[in-house]
């Protein structure tokens, strides 16, 4: 499967509201979804990799 394909979301730019930095990785990459602080939501593409 072509990645084009896939349904993965990924975000150009960070998000405003993250300060760490492997958080806002992992939400520009599509890996997780930031519900609000501290609570992060698994994306179809994170519960993969787990």
């Amino acid at each position: 499967m072509r990645l084009s394909k896939t349904f993965v979301k990924t975000l150009r730019d960070a998000p405003k509201d993250e300060t760490a930095t492997n958080g806002s990785l992992l939400c520009r990459a599509g890996y997780v979804h930031k519900e609000m602080a501290g609570i992060y939501d698994y994306l179809p593409l994170g519960l993969k990799v787990i």
